[in-house]
């Protein structure tokens, strides 16, 4: 799984470009289970949040 390089802003969903992503990986294997992302919204500006593994 990738670092996805736009997601929707956490406030008001607009799909904005990600700043940088921080990946969590799932406990005794080498898959990614959730990524922490910087979202950088036109609207809200820098948002924070957690992206999940769907």
């Amino acid at each position: 799984m990738s670092a996805p390089n736009e997601a929707n802003c956490g406030q008001c969903g607009r799909t904005s470009p990600v700043v940088s992503s921080q990946p969590t990986w799932s406990a005794g294997s080498d898959r990614v289970s959730r990524w922490f992302l910087d979202v950088e919204c036109a609207d809200c500006g820098r948002q924070y949040g957690w992206l999940g593994d769907c």
